[in-house]
């Protein structure tokens, strides 16, 4: 191999055949609608399995799109796989739990970025605009609710018997129940690349005035979601997405906006500003954040632990402290105590925080420290949380010159993610090795050099 090689690589010099693309997008499409739903772990291992197949047949056929500067996220996430086989074998703490999720969690994790890895080398190839696939694919959860919520709406009214997967479960009183954090992570993405086109389209200089309304009902149907759930950390996140949109949009030193343009975000930001202020309305907890954090702080885990029942404390308020800001921030003070034990991990992706609590204090709860990033370093280590961020920033990089679409796929959707992570418990099956492998399929794509607006690959072409 030549030096030249390593320094460039000419996507589309090997064409894969159309078809095949085609089932990688459906199969992507499967994954990312099914994986949050309950009792389909079959169809998920076999859109899983089948995805990797084909992903391995990809790489093969081209293989020298590794071989550049390029491919570097992707070589380091592949040092994560090295670095959870190595704790496994040498430094986990809980052989048998480790050894469960290696089987599960990590298996997944690789299956998924075999797949995802094929499928960014075959749309990177493509003459073709897979973009309509993979975007549907994205907002396939939020059309799973809603298409339960209409269906829980039309029962009421119309007194027919609804199937027990089609029911709407809002408490974890049945096998089918979603929990709120399974639409946080698999519907926040599509809020994220919808503002990313919406900005883009904003600024172009003849606005598609449909794909625009498309983006602004996606902005809205999450918006949506997290509203009839209750879900605190939707809210939270979108509002910072919301802010990150109008940054990219105003600091932009292209086309100014037109009066129409202006006038839409001014709708837009009115009512998802509207919508956060309304969920701070309903939420007492958010009253009583800063006051309860105070609180939380001073504690130490044998005042909290030491007994089988534990009595929440008053807030400076007078009033006892909302268990949901108190837990989050104590969690989240005790795990960092935990990293100084453990620098190298526990082992556990799920629940380490727990596991680690109970060796000093048998009465805790084998639960997570409510923060994504904070249960990664204490399962895989300094060095397993750092190698999977370090990736995600390489990834979103290098993914940020291909203009649009993938550009605003590959960074609105894994930062949306690596944002989430701070203060969610989604350090657990399902959600890590989705991560993983959204890392891969966004590295994958930056492994294309084309800067800049693609002719081929326009937001709403499809050939």
């Amino acid at each position: 191999m030549n030096r030249d090689m390593f320094n460039h690589y000419d996507p589309q010099k090997l064409l894969i055949p159309e078809w095949l693309i085609k089932m990688q997008c459906a199969i992507f499409a499967i994954l990312w609608t099914i994986t949050m739903l309950p009792n389909v772990l079959i169809f998920r291992n076999a859109a899983l399995i089948i995805g990797a197949i084909i992903g391995v047949y990809v790489v093969i056929k081209d293989r020298d799109a590794l071989m550049t500067k390029r491919s570097i996220p992707l070589v380091i996430i592949g040092s994560l796989f090295i670095w959870v086989t190595l704790h496994l074998l040498f430094i986990g703490k809980n052989h048998s739990l480790q050894w469960d999720e290696y089987q599960s969690l990590w298996k997944r994790a690789f299956l998924g970025s075999l797949f995802t890895l094929g499928l960014g080398l075959s749309l990177i190839n493509s003459k073709k605009s897979y973009w309509v696939f993979i975007f549907a694919g994205i907002c396939g959860p939020v059309l799973i609710y809603y298409l339960k919520y209409l269906i829980k709406l039309s029962s009421g009214y119309f007194g027919f018997s609804i199937p027990e997967a089609m029911v709407l479960y809002t408490q974890a009183v049945n096998s089918f129940y979603i929990p709120k954090i399974s639409y946080v992570l698999y519907c926040l993405p599509a809020l994220a690349i919808a503002f990313g086109c919406l900005a883009k389209l904003l600024k172009s200089k003849d606005i598609n005035w449909i794909f625009s309304f498309i983006c602004i009902m996606a902005i809205m149907s999450v918006l949506g979601i997290f509203y009839l759930e209750n879900i605190k950390n939707g809210f939270l996140y979108a509002f910072l997405l919301t802010l990150i949109f109008f940054i990219s949009l105003f600091s932009s030193r292209e086309k100014k906006l037109s009066f129409k343009g202006y006038f839409l975000i001014a709708i837009l930001g009115f009512v998802i500003l509207f919508a956060v202020f309304n969920n701070l309305q309903i939420n007492n907890s958010w009253k009583t954040l800063i006051a309860d954090s105070k609180v939380a702080m001073q504690m130490q885990p044998e005042d909290v632990w030491i007994k089988t029942t534990f009595n929440y404390p008053l807030n400076e308020n007078g009033q006892t402290v909302s268990l949901t800001n108190f837990d989050r921030i104590f969690y989240l003070s005790t795990a960092v105590t935990f990293v100084k034990q453990y620098p190298l991990g526990y082992g556990l992706v799920h629940s380490s925080f727990g596991h680690i609590a109970r060796e000093s204090y048998p009465n805790a709860p084998l639960i997570q420290s409510h923060s994504g990033w904070m249960d990664l370093v204490l399962g895989l280590g300094i060095p397993g949380a750092a190698i999977l961020l370090v990736a995600s920033i390489l990834a979103m990089l290098r993914v940020s010159s291909l203009g649009s679409p993938w550009g605003i796929f590959g960074v609105w959707s894994l930062l949306s993610v690596v944002l989430l992570f701070l203060t969610t418990e989604v350090s657990q099956k399902n959600f890590v090795d989705t991560y993983v492998w959204l890392v891969v399929l966004v590295a994958s794509l930056g492994l294309s050099d084309a800067q800049g607006e693609s002719a081929t690959h326009n937001l709403v072409k499809y050939d």
